[in-house]
């Protein structure tokens, strides 16, 4: 069973608040990425928007804080996030065992709650859309299938709609998900058609008639696994690991069109290599409209961008040792990547530490890869995941070596020195 914890006084009287080197190639004359867009301004005097000219960003850490404890903990990383802030409140879920909980976080602690009919589940994802928070997970039914499920609220968490599929078939876990504040775009890969599945819903009714049709990615042919989404204005970007070839490649497909229709999908050229063998593919937009793709190749993880998913990428950060790098963005020029830092047997959790690279240049200089405090001699850290919002870092991770497990939390922010 999963058990609340309160929280604790953050150092420095912080408050848990606020709601997780190459030059970038020139345009090809594929599919365009969006255009840059203006940042959110910030209240802070000492923000890094409102930054004197010359000032170094930085990040400012509270300490570590326990969320959770249960057996079986799991988050939903590397290609999708599992936490989402909305105003001072940060949303978060979590698998235990095949239940789905979800954390509501704020100064005063960690409100924790399993969500309706949440079992038994896959993974969860969390996205925002405008003043709804919405989750989704695969949830397994009779005959051996999996339901898409999704709730949502629109209370900042105190109630949940009951959860209802809008996809269905032999579904792999997890799924991904990305929203703008414009729409909800749900990535997942069925197994029985071997493809990835892009279905979009755009604030209408909250029921299965609502979401857009589900749209396949390619002519087939392929073995899809490990979709990841982002979606930026008109533009939605997916990204697949395709393991009919071994080594598996990575592989990129656009929409211009919030999703109706997709490119053909092209394999990741990287720094003028195809094929690039590597898989569990992370996507980002950045402010600018950059796509960052960050990857594992040979048990080593990077983090590449480009502007047109049919064009050139050049490796920006890595390679560093290590499995299932999550890529993420934030305000300015604010990116991050986020993995399992280890060498050797990846069965072997002991080893695992939270490899952590934050840059406010858009990965043209880095901190990392133990950006974390106290990351490089923390070992038994498994499955982290990082969420950049606004002028905050929020860093989740599981220590998998107690019993019951442990979930945790740590927050950071932006500041300019």
């Amino acid at each position: 069973m999963v058990r609340l914890v309160a929280a604790m006084v953050l150092a420095l009287g912080l408050a848990l608040c606020a709601c997780t080197d190459d030059e970038i190639p020139p345009s090809s004359t594929g599919t365009s990425l969006p255009p840059s867009s203006s940042t959110v301004p910030s209240s802070s005097s000492s923000s890094v928007a409102d930054a004197e000219e010359g000032s170094t960003p930085a990040v400012e850490w509270a300490e570590p804080q326990l969320v959770a404890t249960g057996e079986s903990l799991q988050l939903a990383f590397n290609a999708t996030t599992a936490a989402a802030r909305q105003g001072d409140t940060l949303h978060l879920a979590f698998l235990a065992g095949a239940t789905v909980h979800y954390v509501r976080a704020t100064g005063d602690g960690y409100e924790v709650r399993d969500l309706p009919g949440s079992g038994p589940a896959g993974k969860p994802a969390v996205a925002g859309f405008g003043d709804s928070i919405v989750i989704a997970w695969t949830a397994r039914t009779q005959g051996g299938e999996r339901a898409l499920d999704v709730v949502r609220s629109t209370d900042a968490g105190t109630t949940w709609s009951e959860p209802y599929p809008i996809a269905q078939g032999r579904l792999r876990e997890p799924v991904a998900i990305s929203g703008d504040g414009d729409r909800l775009v749900l990535a997942y890969v069925d197994e029985a058609d071997g493809r990835t599945f892009v279905v979009t819903w755009e604030g209408g009714e909250w029921a299965p008639g609502g979401w857009m049709a589900p749209v396949a990615i390619g002519e087939g042919g392929v073995v899809a696994a490990d979709a990841s989404v982002a979606a930026r204005d008109e533009v939605v970007v997916v990204a697949y690991e395709d393991v009919t070839v071994q080594p598996a490649a990575v592989w990129l497909a656009s929409s211009g069109d919030r999703g109706a229709t997709f490119s053909d999908p092209h394999q990741l050229q990287l720094d003028g290599s195809i094929p690039v063998p590597g898989g569990d593919p992370s996507v980002a937009f950045t402010d600018d409209g950059t796509l960052l793709v960050g990857l594992q190749s040979r048990g080593e993880v990077m983090v590449s961008a480009g502007t047109a998913t049919d064009g050139a990428f050049a490796t920006v950060y890595g390679s560093q040792p290590g499995l299932f790098v999550q890529v993420d963005s934030g305000e300015a020029a604010t990116v991050g990547a986020i993995w399992e830092y280890f060498e050797g047997d990846m069965r072997d959790d002991e080893r695992k530490r939270v490899g952590l690279a934050i840059s406010f240049d858009a990965m043209a200089t880095a901190e990392g890869p133990f950006a974390q405090p106290g990351s490089e001699d923390a070992y038994g850290r498994i499955r982290p995941s990082l969420l950049l919002s606004g002028e905050q870092v929020d860093v989740l991770w599981i220590d998998p070596s107690t019993s019951p497990q442990e979930l945790w939390h740590q927050t950071g922010f932006l500041t300019a020195e």
